[in-house]
């Protein structure tokens, strides 16, 4: 015999000993609306189904199917679930979505930084493999040794002592001299790792710091650059595989 909605409400309700207030409020809902619901002047949500559903320990299916009549041996098998007050059920909700809203967001997060990880990383690869590519031809390495790149730095020092009075601390661009040859060595690398631990590293933080520390008097906490010494030679030693090419 089929049986509609309303009377399958009526009938789970009762099998499982609920009144109208203790129905109301284990979904969350008034009593006046436990009543429609009965008495077929009004139907559930679609959203309300499955929590009618999982109070009952049904599927939405057999809660829809009119030829699907639960009874009460179907309903003894399982336990009913706790009662909850108003308030309770709503910050347990509150909770359970504040937890998964949460977890979404980390997971995002997490995507996010692996992505944009690899993302520099083959970058950052891509460009050391183009320039030991190079190095195997050495022809920019070869034009940047016979460049006259000392004699230029001379010029650019004297100019800003004689023009522009800058005597001190003009001096620090000497320090772009080992930075030039330690690039064009590098050039000649047949390796990546070898590529990343012959540059300049360390020469370009001494120079960042004594910038910093004469034209901004910020000596301290300067200083904290030449930590990134040990973490970058750190890095190319674990992370950078010293792949040969031919």
């Amino acid at each position: 015999m089929a049986m509609s909605l309303a009377d399958k409400l009526t009938l789970l309700r009762l099998q499982n000993g609920y009144s109208k207030d203790d129905l109301a409020r284990r979904l969350a809902v008034s009593e006046n609306d436990i009543s429609a619901w009965e008495s077929a002047a009004a139907t559930p949500d679609l959203n309300m189904l499955p929590k009618i559903a999982a109070l009952y320990s049904i599927t939405v299916d057999a809660l829809l199917n009119p030829d699907m009549i639960p009874t009460p041996a179907q309903q003894s098998q399982t336990p009913p679930p706790p009662s909850y007050s108003q308030g309770n059920y709503q910050q347990t909700n509150n909770q359970g979505y504040q937890q998964q809203t949460y977890n979404q967001a980390t997971d995002d997060f997490e995507q996010m930084k692996n992505e944009a990880k690899g993302f520099v990383f083959s970058r950052l690869f891509e460009f050391a493999d183009s320039c030991v590519k190079t190095a195997n031809h050495r022809a920019t390495a070869r034009m940047m040794f016979i460049f006259p790149f000392p004699l230029v730095i001379v010029a650019a020092y004297l100019f800003a002592g004689a023009v522009l009075h800058l005597w001190h601390p003009a001096w620090i661009m000497f320090l772009l001299i080992p930075c030039y040859y330690m690039i064009a060595a590098s050039l000649h690398a047949k390796s990546r790792k070898s590529f990343f631990l012959i540059q300049p590293v360390p020469i370009v933080v001494v120079m960042l710091f004594l910038l910093i520390g004469f034209g901004l008097h910020i000596w301290h906490p300067t200083w904290i650059l030449f930590l990134f010494i040990p973490a970058y030679y750190w890095f190319v030693a674990v992370f950078v595989r010293g792949r040969r090419h031919r």
